[in-house]
């Protein structure tokens, strides 16, 4: 049984309805509820509405969240994503636009057919697409660490793993945006790192 079916049965149970008595509450026959709550079959925007009119809250059977945690949910979500693209060196304005991107898509998308899988995959193809472009490829950060290391060595410096790492990173960044490598600025990272 699929989590919406549990929780559908969950919120029926809750106003102590038979499935019947929910059925006819609802506008549909008892046989579309029992698919409903075994998870044969999925509901459709006017049983969504119908369920709300009669007091149950339609997000938390769709979502799992309830209504009033939806907020909390969102901002949450918002945050960890906010956190990963940063992570990924993505400027806000960069993570902005790919929720504009994204948003655009399911809004093209909600009425057709088969929207949510269809957004769900150009959605997907969208992120994949920005975070191909936000990651840093094996040559160019052979190419950071093999610089980087020729720098330490030839100061002979010694640099803490962590510090390195962070060096080798912002190294690979700028390669990246740049397409070359300057070894003024990589002589430079090295010795902000073994300070």
């Amino acid at each position: 049984m699929n989590n919406f079916a549990t929780r559908l049965k969950e919120e029926r149970t809750r106003l102590g309805l038979s499935q019947a008595a929910f059925a006819e509450k609802i506008g549909i026959h008892r046989n579309t509820q029992i698919k409903y709550e075994s998870g044969e079959r999925e509901p459709d925007i006017a049983y969504l509405e119908g369920i709300e009119k009669i007091g149950i809250d339609g997000q938390y059977v769709m979502t799992g969240v309830r209504e009033e945690e939806s907020q909390l949910h969102d901002m949450i979500i918002a945050r960890v994503f906010f956190l990963l693209m940063a992570a990924l060196g993505a400027e806000r304005e960069q993570a902005d636009r790919l929720i504009e991107l994204a948003f655009g898509i399911e809004k093209q998308t909600m009425d057709l057919h088969d929207g949510h899988h269809v957004a769900m995959s150009r959605v997907a193809e969208l992120v994949n697409s920005t975070i191909a472009g936000l990651c840093i490829d094996i040559p160019t950060m052979t190419d950071a660490i093999t610089a980087f290391e020729t720098s330490t060595q030839a100061g002979g410096l010694i640099i803490q793993p962590k510090k390195k790492a962070q060096a080798i990173a912002m190294l690979c960044r700028v390669i990246k945006s740049s397409g070359k490598i300057d070894q003024a600025m990589i002589d430079d990272a090295v010795r902000l790192a073994a300070s």
